[in-house]
């Protein structure tokens, strides 16, 4: 017997429109399937600045930490049951971002994930473990079935990607700085491939097996963890 697939909801926050370019290759394939995909984007009452000012950016960090909810606009969704959750997120200071735990801790999303699968996008510079921990903890509390994770990170050197990240969110300029540095975030070339991951998920939720998408987007380099 397969899975229903009718209706899928995408959850996302991006300021640079880096997350959403990849929800939308990966979501592809399901479109093309011609299923329902719903996009939401997340929207913070007090949205934050982009560029950042730097005095704003360390700012966020000790409720960020401390996973303090901000408060986000009550989402208006098209149905209140999906068949399948697309969660796509970033880590901000080693957790989980102020987006993403707003909306783990809303009640109306916190409704949406009850027994319901969902795949997990992330979107970071380099160290994304320790906020897959934590949200596998929320996950838990939700009764949400996390079927699968895909981890889409900047390949640049640490202490080189330090740089251009914050380079990039200081001035909101994604180029070489000073013509010499890579250009930050994640190779196009990564973002475009999430388009494969989604067509892999999509297939194995198709013929019923979903006890083989992580293994799958593994072995075709969804996530390299170091």
């Amino acid at each position: 017997m397969q899975n229903r697939l009718e209706k899928i909801l995408v959850i996302y926050y991006s300021q640079s429109g880096q997350l959403k370019q990849i929800t939308e290759y990966f979501a592809k394939p399901f479109i093309n399937e011609k299923i329902d995909v719903e996009f939401y984007k997340v929207q913070p009452v007090n949205d934050f600045p982009f560029p950042w000012k730097s005095s704003q950016f360390f700012d966020v960090m000790p409720e960020t930490v401390l996973e303090v909810p901000i408060e986000i606009k009550e989402p208006k969704l098209k149905s209140d049951k999906y068949d399948l959750i697309i969660f796509a997120y970033q880590p901000w200071y080693l957790s989980l971002s102020l987006p993403a735990v707003s909306v783990l801790q809303n009640k109306t999303l916190k409704r949406i994930f009850n027994n319901t699968n969902v795949i997990t996008i992330v979107g970071s510079r380099n160290m994304w473990y320790n906020a897959h921990i934590e949200l596998k903890k929320y996950f838990s509390l939700l009764n949400a079935n996390h079927i699968g994770n895909i981890t889409l990170r900047d390949k640049n050197p640490n202490l080189i990607s330090a740089i251009t990240v914050q380079y990039w969110m200081f001035t909101g300029k994604k180029d070489k700085w000073l013509g010499i540095f890579p250009k930050p975030g994640i190779l196009e070339t990564d973002i475009i491939k999430a388009e494969s991951f989604g067509n892999l998920t999509l297939q194995n939720l198709k013929n019923n097996h979903i006890e083989n998408i992580q293994h799958d987007l593994v072995k075709n380099t969804a996530i390299e963890f170091n």
